[in-house]
C-alpha cells in the first residue's frame, strides 16, 4: 500500500432523527473537509452516514444529497437499532485503512482529528478523544446531571473493568481498521455503551490506545433520553464486565454487520 493510501480515512457518522444537524456537517465536510484533514496529513476519502431508523427527514436528506468531492454512502436501517448498530454497520463498510468515528453535532469540531492522527502516528492503534482529562476543553457544559451519569457510568466501568480511560463515551474516535476492524467484527452491544465493550474488546486483543484531550461542546439538542438510555446503559455494563471476565475469540467477518 502506498504512503499516500495509508493516510486516506473514511468518516462514519450514526444518524438518529438528525435531519437538522446533518446538514451543517455535510457543508463542514464538504467545502473545509479536504483542507482540515489535510492538516493532520490525512486524506478524506469517504463519508457513510448510518441512518438509525430515523423517524424525521434524515433518510431523504441523504438520499437527496448532491454529488461532492469525495466518496459518500448512506445506510439505512428500517427501524431504530441503537448507536451502536449503527456504529459498527458503518465500520464494517468502511473501506479504510483509517476511520474517523463522529457525531452529527460535531459537539468535537473535525479540527481535532489532528490529535487524534499524532496519536496513531505514536503507535496508537485507536485514538479516543477525551472529556474527562485536565488537558480537555468543555467550551459547553451539559446539564448537571447529564454530567453526573456520564461520570457515574464511567467510575463504574473503571471498577468492574479496569479499563484506565477517563471518558470512553466520547463520539469522536480514529482507528487503524486492520487493526481494529476484528473489535467491530465482535461487538454485540447495540446500545450507547458500544464504545467501552469496543475498548474492553481492544485490551483483550492487545491493541494500543492512547485517550487524547480534545475541544468539546454540549449540543442542547441532543436526541439522547437519559432515563431510557442510563438504564440500558446499566444493564450493557454489566454484560461488559462479564466480557472483560472472558477469554478472547475470533471475529464473524465483515458480513456480520448487516445480518
Amino acid at each position: 500500500m502506498s504512503a499516500s493510501a495509508e493516510r486516506r480515512v473514511t468518516v462514519v457518522v450514526p444518524a438518529y432523527n438528525e435531519a437538522g444537524r446533518l446538514p451543517a456537517l455535510l457543508e463542514t465536510l464538504e467545502v473545509r473537509g479536504a483542507e482540515l484533514f489535510a492538516a493532520s496529513g490525512l486524506e478524506l476519502a469517504e463519508l457513510i452516514v448510518v441512518d438509525d431508523g430515523s423517524a424525521d427527514e434524515t433518510a431523504g436528506l441523504l438520499r437527496d444529497r448532491p454529488a461532492s468531492g469525495f466518496r459518500f454512502r448512506a445506510i439505512s436501517f428500517p427501524e431504530n437499532r441503537g448507536k451502536g448498530a449503527a456504529v459498527r454497520a458503518g465500520m464494517l463498510a468502511a473501506g479504510g485503512p483509517l476511520a474517523l468515528l463522529a457525531d452529527a453535532d460535531m459537539a468535537t469540531p473535525f479540527e481535532e482529528v489532528t490529535k487524534l492522527a499524532a496519536a496513531l502516528g505514536g503507535g496508537a492503534d485507536i485514538a479516543i478523544g477525551s472529556r474527562g482529562l485536565a488537558e480537555s476543553e468543555i467550551v459547553v457544559h451539559q446539564p448537571a446531571y447529564r454530567e453526573l451519569a456520564g461520570k457515574g457510568f464511567n467510575l463504574g466501568l473503571r471498577v468492574l473493568t479496569r479499563l484506565p480511560y477517563r471518558d470512553t463515551q466520547c463520539g469522536f474516535k480514529l482507528f487503524r481498521l486492520d487493526r481494529a476492524l476484528q473489535l467491530f467484527e465482535l461487538q454485540r452491544i447495540d446500545g450507547f455503551a458500544y464504545d467501552a465493550e469496543v475498548l474492553v474488546l481492544a485490551r483483550r486483543h492487545g491493541l494500543r490506545v492512547a485517550e487524547v484531550p480534545v475541544r468539546w461542546r454540549d449540543d442542547p439538542a441532543t436526541t439522547v433520553k437519559l432515563f431510557s438510555a442510563s438504564s440500558r446503559m446499566a444493564l450493557d455494563l454489566l454484560r461488559i464486565a462479564w466480557l472483560a471476565r472472558r477469554p478472547a475469540r475470533p471475529g464473524r467477518g465483515r458480513a456480520a454487520a448487516t445480518t
